[in-house]
């Protein structure tokens, strides 16, 4: 029942109305029950209202009411609205949104997420996808519902890639991927180098920045060739809930060999550079490669040593078979100049010919002189094959060697009827001595060593012949002369092969072969050679090719049967021979 008050009361003015006196309050302009009237509250005819909005409380923390009987169907608590929906609680915002009751909000999409506002732990749902997330004080994480199927990759660049090594060149490539279930696609990406992973924060020494927009990512190299190598750079493709993984293997190189002038043929294999020896297999003189590197880098090399020639009678003996080998070679700190010695085989000295036969150049020994005009000398070792520091020189110095392989020694004049034929020393491959040889009747040199050349060999009969002389470093002993047939020279190495003596009819001793080298810090790659004991078999070029081959992955062309072989009797020396290899990425 409405009540009608007065108009225009005055402070402490009183109305009555029935058993209730009621005062007027002018500071809240409101008229109230006076005190000490009393309310008859179990029969209300008319809305309960407080006197000021949101300034009344019904109950109280330890005055509460007991139940609470309604008739309507919505109550309105704060901003949200408690509805009974056919008998069932529906939960709505103010806008009429509904909200599940356990607290986690519906929207149409993704897309539709609040972005602020956000208490962390909150769970939302999105209606078109029926996906659960979590902000996490920064963003909407999916919860994973289920068994599911990551991304798939649609677009992926090549699994091996080069970086750019200029530095403001970036090297840019492309993933994209599709989720079966339409949830949209983030991209992110880690590195991981044997059990190192890298990141953002702590980036792979070969990369200096990682930008991505999207699945387009883009990287800068360094520019430092100590970090030149390889990377594992794993991309991910994520749905909120599972990524998929797409790996690609980046390298960094610099190119160790900058330039590479001398007597030599160049090639390429895919990415991959080759230089070879362009001099024939019978050739006497000494030919190189000069190098110009990048300290710290890594090449490849292969080589054949040269061999002594076979005596210049044609029934008689044979020049001894050289060393072969090939290692991965790291350019020493400091260093910027290498040199490659390819070496000229041994020559023969004829029948009939007075004088003596001259060593391969460089470091061959000469066989011994034949002051008999119806003899012949014994035959001329093989020339210096190796590797070097520095520029190629007519005088190499032994302390700039990184690698050598040993050169045969020349054979003797010997009439090998009735006799094992006494051959050339064969050369050692690196870190191995060179072969010595001997026979009844005239003693031949021996194999150079890792410390010291070859031994002469000392003439049994002084009279007509004289000593052998020993190998030193890098240089073959020379044959001993004879009034009949001089004897053999020694094949070059890191310590040449000793010169065979003098003979006294077709006796004379053999020129040993040189020894192998490799320096601290190298590493020889091959070890599947053919051997016959501790001597090289076969046509050792052609295996040197085909090392070639299996490291360039490819056919290099290179076509060549002679060099490193050892000689019949009158044939002259090969020449030594060289393969050297820079892989690129």
């Amino acid at each position: 029942m409405a009540i009608n008050f007065p108009d225009s009361p005055s402070n402490g003015d009183t109305h009555a109305v029935g058993s209730k006196t009621f005062v007027y309050n002018s500071t809240t302009t409101s008229w109230s029950v006076q005190s000490g009237a009393s309310v008859d509250i179990t029969s209300i005819a008319g809305d309960i209202l407080p006197d000021a909005d949101s300034s009344r409380s019904l109950g109280s923390a330890s005055k509460k009411w007991k139940d609470l009987h309604l008739s309507g169907s919505t109550i309105n608590l704060g901003n949200i609205k408690l509805k009974d929906n056919n008998g069932s609680l529906k939960v709505e915002t103010a806008a009429g949104e509904e909200v599940s009751l356990g607290g986690v909000k519906q929207y149409d999409s993704s897309g539709a997420f609040p972005t602020s506002g956000n208490k962390l732990g909150t769970m939302v749902m999105s209606k078109d996808k029926k996906g659960l997330y979590l902000w996490d004080s920064s963003e909407w994480d999916r919860i994973s519902l289920g068994p599911q199927i990551g991304p798939r990759f649609v677009t992926t660049p090549a699994s091996s890639l080069l970086l750019n090594n200029d530095g403001s060149t970036p090297l840019t490539f492309t993933l994209k991927a599709v989720d079966e279930s339409g949830f949209p696609i983030t991209y992110d990406w880690d590195a991981y180098s044997s059990s190192t992973v890298y990141d953002s924060d702590t980036l792979p020494p070969q990369i200096t920045s990682v930008s991505r927009d999207s699945g387009v990512f883009s990287l800068l190299a360094s520019t430092n060739s100590a970090h030149s190598g390889n990377v594992s750079f794993r991309a991910k493709a994520s749905d909120g809930v599972l990524f998929t993984p797409y790996v690609v293997t980046l390298g960094l190189a610099f190119e160790t060999i900058e330039s590479l002038t001398g007597d030599a043929t160049a090639g390429t294999v895919g990415n991959h550079r080759f230089w070879y020896s362009n001099h024939a297999s019978a050739t006497l003189t000494s030919k190189y490669m000069n190098l110009t590197v990048s300290s710290g880098g890594v090449f490849y090399i292969g080589m054949v040593g040269a061999t002594g020639a076979g005596h210049g009678q044609a029934d008689r003996c044979a020049g001894g078979i050289s060393a072969f080998s090939n290692a991965t070679i790291t350019v020493p700190s400091g260093v910027t100049s290498l040199s490659v010695y390819t070496g000229g085989g041994g020559a023969q000295q004829n029948t009939g010919d007075v004088g003596y036969a001259a060593g391969g150049s460089l470091g061959g020994g000469n066989s011994g002189v034949s002051d008999a005009s119806n003899y012949a000398a014994g035959s001329a070792g093989g020339g210096l094959v190796g590797l070097f520091k520095n520029a190629y020189s007519t005088t190499p110095v032994q302390a700039d060697a990184l690698m050598v392989v040993g050169s045969s020694g020349g054979a003797s004049a010997y009439n090998p009827a009735g006799s094992p034929a006494p051959k050339g020393g064969y050369g050692g491959k690196p870190g191995a001595d060179g072969g010595s040889t001997d026979h009844t009747g005239g003693e031949g040199g021996g194999g150079g060593t890792a410390s010291a050349g070859g031994a002469f060999a000392t003439v049994a009969t002084p009279s007509y012949a004289s000593d052998g002389t020993a190998g030193s470093a890098l240089q073959g002993g020379t044959g001993g002369w004879s009034t009949y047939e001089g004897g053999g020279g020694g094949g070059a190495g890191y310590f040449g092969g000793g010169g065979g003596v003098g003979g006294a009819g077709y006796n004379s001793g053999a020129g040993g072969g040189g020894s192998g080298y490799l320096a601290s810090g190298q590493v020889i790659n091959n070890a599947t050679y053919s051997k016959s004991g501790n001597e090289y078999t076969g046509a050792p070029v052609t295996q040197l090719i085909a090392w070639a081959d299996a490291v360039l992955g490819g056919s290099s062309g290179i076509s060549s049967t002679s060099h490193g072989q050892a000689v019949a009797a009158g044939v002259n020396g090969n020449a030594g021979y060289a393969i050297v290899i820079e892989l690129g990425a």
